[in-house]
Order: C-alpha cells, then sequence, then structure tokens
C-alpha cells in the first residue's frame, strides 16, 4: 500500500527541495507539507513538488522522477 497524505498545509515560497550537489544541484519549489503515514502507521512530513518528469502531476519530493537523487529541503529567506 502507498503511502498515505494525511494533512496538507501551505509552504513559504522560500522553501525548496534540494536534489543532487556541486553543478548538477537542481531546485524545486516546495508547493505544500504534507503529513504522510506508511502502512506501518508511522508518520513524518514531506515536501510536495510538481514532478520534474510530469508538469501535470504533484509528488512527494522525495518520489520526484529526475535525473539526481533527492538530498535534503532548504529555506533561503528573501530580501
Amino acid at each position: 500500500m502507498p503511502d498515505k497524505i494525511i494533512q496538507i498545509v501551505p509552504a513559504e515560497t522560500e522553501w525548496k527541495a534540494l536534489y543532487g550537489e556541486g553543478e548538477e544541484a537542481a531546485r524545486s519549489r516546495i508547493l505544500c507539507w504534507a503529513l504522510v503515514e506508511d502502512d506501518a502507521g508511522a508518520r513524518r512530513i514531506e515536501g510536495l513538488v510538481i514532478d520534474p518528469s510530469d508538469l501535470r502531476r504533484i509528488v512527494l519530493a522525495s518520489d520526484a522522477v529526475d535525473e539526481t537523487p533527492f538530498l535534503q529541503y532548504g529555506y533561503k529567506p528573501s530580501k
């Protein structure tokens, strides 16, 4: 059974999902945060992004299909 989204809340525009490192690094804007539950009942918070391989889909940042693997979340405050 796939993970189940329990609740979502909007994310500030400064939050990004970071993929890869160095010159290969890519960023995707976090649209919202999701409380996700797996089939064992464990819960975690994950960001939702537009899937870079299919711009019609919104997916968990860690599930986004791209050339580089998901690394971490980052926040850069606006000036």
